[in-house]
């Protein structure tokens, strides 16, 4: 089977740039913000982040039932709200 190499002048072509989209410094402080004060508030998913880190601990630390946490402190957090 043949292989391809590109010729010296194809491989020394510029790279074209990439757009990537942007949003202005506003809209991402205003994210940030209401990110951070989700977390402040206690945001469902930082509740149930810490207490399926509870519900590990409680059972030693044993490695390999983290959605097992997970869902459980889900259940768990949706129940209180």
């Amino acid at each position: 089977m043949k292989s391809h190499t590109p010729s010296p002048a194809a491989r020394r072509r510029p790279l074209r740039p990439v757009a990537v989209p942007t949003q202005d410094d506003q809209s991402v402080d205003n994210a940030a913000e209401a990110s951070v004060a989700g977390l402040r508030n206690g945001s469902r998913m930082a509740r149930i982040a810490e207490r399926a880190h509870e519900i590990y601990e409680r059972r030693g630390g044993e490695n390999g039932k983290a959605l097992n946490d997970w869902l459980q402190a889900e259940r768990e957090i949706d129940e209180e709200l």
